[in-house]
């Protein structure tokens, strides 16, 4: 975060007056996963900690632990980004679009589409729907990562290139991770 790390933003929460911000869930989700970190996020007010790339089935263990029971609700369909229900028909050509995409040799040569699946829980039209975001996004990335090196922004570059280190593994790019 640019302007104050975690630690700090949930001290600032745990130190507001009212109750409800001393009980208020807080999971860390952090690329920080060396030994202790897990036992220094909680020390610090944190209620669960998660390590990127997140796994969405443990961050679906984490909300389901800390969410009120009340809020949950089980759901048969997914519930896409613009909020949106997948209807059958939507689900059906995404799931064709995920097939074309593992016989696609030139993606295969460049992703671990096993990595990327297992990030995603499995779902091939989660998966692909995430895709298609990295894809749209990606040129206008690589300008800004190039932008905040040129400047030599040190601060913001740190945190856009840990950004698309991150969200590359969970796609499975993991040379692009890697480098």
């Amino acid at each position: 975060m640019p302007e104050m790390d975690g630690v700090e933003a949930t001290k600032i929460i745990r130190d507001m007056e009212d109750e409800y911000y001393k009980t208020l869930p807080i999971i860390a989700l952090t690329a920080n996963a060396v030994g202790g970190a897990r036992e220094k996020f909680l020390a610090n007010g944190f209620s669960g900690f998660l390590a990127k790339p997140i796994e969405l089935s443990a961050l679906d263990r984490a909300l389901k632990q800390h969410l009120p029971k009340g809020l949950i609700v089980k759901n048969s369909g997914m519930v896409k980004e613009d909020g949106k229900v997948e209807t059958e028909e939507t689900k059906n050509t995404q799931q064709q679009d995920a097939l074309q995409l593992k016989t696609n040799e030139k993606i295969l040569s460049l992703i671990d589409v096993k990595t990327g699946l297992f990030y995603t829980g499995g779902r091939p039209e989660s998966y692909l729907m995430i895709l298609k975001n990295y894809v749209r996004t990606g040129k206008e990335k690589v300008k800004q990562i190039g932008a905040l090196y040129t400047a030599e922004n040190w601060k913001d570059y740190t945190i856009e290139v840990h950004a698309l280190k991150s969200s590359s593994l969970s796609l499975g790019a993991k040379d692009l991770s890697e480098a």
